[in-house]
């Protein structure tokens, strides 16, 4: 039951900003009011309501009257829906006869409940609607009739990887199914769905020329493709780091070697060339059928403060060094940094210099790198 009073005031001089409050805090404004005037206002009070504060301004005075009133209501309504013991709705104010509010609440697991109603006084019919909706709960994927499975509950938005057996995968077309729900679910409920990615990488074997000399690697490396290909990519493994690359050059369908771009290769932690194959039509990628054929060469030594270029290469069968390079270009402090090389552990000279006074150094460090000083070759200078 809601108690309220209809509260009606008559002044005898100007009043300014009049308003009254009781001492729960339910308050009504009369505004500015005139030397004889009246008004009524309708005052919300509980039951617990027990002083009136009048506050304004101006010289006048004011006679009142409360006329109380009593209507049917429910106060202080609260209702836990899920049945956990903590109120998920909650109305502090009174919701009389015929008024009615409605608050949303967030998800509800299955089996919640049963809801409890509380309130301070009152009755109150509550009605709870809900959208029923389904979870992925231990979904199944067959690949060519091989079951991998993630087994538990998968969220909205949340997202699982499977790992598959790459012998499940064949030669031409390849079959992938997808399980959901366990057929439990009633007529009218939503069907189960799941987004599904797959994905797989194709290892091929190719054709592969492989060089190795005293201070150059090189590889020539050719396969033809039986299917199409996207992101199709070449890895070459170098068998000791290599500090530059003198070239790499790709060749589609047997026709002229060419430069590949260097935002298409990247040499990784200077033991593995990595290549993005690309057979240069309109179309990315490489399509069935396309032979691509890649090269390249490393140089196991660095040339600090210049280049050089390697023009007469040790041959793989010879126990010894005798690398014969050109320098391209120097400048103060020039040398080669000798270490990563199948001699690396070996004092370096050079002979047969094309250049005056060699007069060439080698420092040893306690790492066992040695770098090899050639104070005055001129450029496109050779030696041995």
């Amino acid at each position: 039951m809601e108690q309220y009073p209809d509260v009606e005031i008559g002044s005898n001089a100007e009043v300014n900003g009049l308003s009254v409050a009781d001492n729960n805090g339910n308050s009504v404004s009369f505004g500015d009011m005139a030397d004889g005037e009246t008004a009524t206002k309708r005052l919300d009070v509980k039951t617990s309501s027990s002083s009136l504060e009048w506050s304004g301004s101006g010289g006048g005075s004011i006679d009142y009257s409360l006329k109380m009133q009593e209507r049917s209501g429910s106060e202080d309504l609260s209702i836990d829906v899920d049945g956990d013991g903590t109120a998920d709705v909650s109305y502090t104010a009174v919701l009389v006869d015929g008024e009615t509010t409605s608050a949303q609440v967030g998800e509800l697991a299955v089996g919640s409940g049963p809801a409890q109603v509380s309130l301070t006084s009152g009755t109150v019919d509550a009605e709870v609607t809900y959208t029923e909706h389904t979870v992925t709960r231990d979904p199944v994927v067959y690949v060519n009739g091989n079951k991998i499975e993630y087994t538990g509950e998968l969220s909205p938005e949340q997202t699982a990887s499977l790992s598959t057996d790459t012998g499940w995968i064949q030669d031409g077309s390849n079959n992938v199914t997808v399980r959901v729900g366990d057929g439990t679910l009633s007529s009218d409920a939503p069907d189960p769905s799941v987004d599904l990615n797959y994905s797989h990488s194709a290892e091929e074997q190719i054709d592969t020329q492989y060089i190795s000399t005293g201070w150059e690697e090189s590889y020539n490396v050719s396969h033809t493709f039986r299917g199409d290909q996207q992101n199709a990519e070449l890895r070459i493994p170098f068998s000791q780091e290599v500090y530059n690359l003198e070239y790499v050059e790709q060749s589609v369908n047997g026709g002229s070697w060419v430069s590949v771009p260097s935002q298409d290769w990247e040499l990784q932690n200077g033991t593995r060339l990595v290549v993005q194959l690309d057979d240069g039509d309109a179309t990315a990628g490489v399509e069935a059928g396309d032979t691509i054929a890649i090269r390249t060469a490393g140089y196991k030594v660095q040339a600090v403060n210049g280049e050089i270029t390697v023009v007469d290469p040790t041959t793989p069968e010879d126990d010894g060094l005798d690398t014969g390079f050109r320098v391209d270009f120097k400048s103060a402090g020039f040398h080669l940094e000798i270490g990563g090389t199948r001699l690396g552990n070996q004092v370096h000279y050079t002979h047969t210099e094309s250049w005056e006074n060699p007069d060439e150094s080698v420092v040893v460090n306690a790492d066992g790198q040695q770098d090899l000083y050639l104070p005055n070759p001129r450029q496109v200078a050779t030696s041995a």
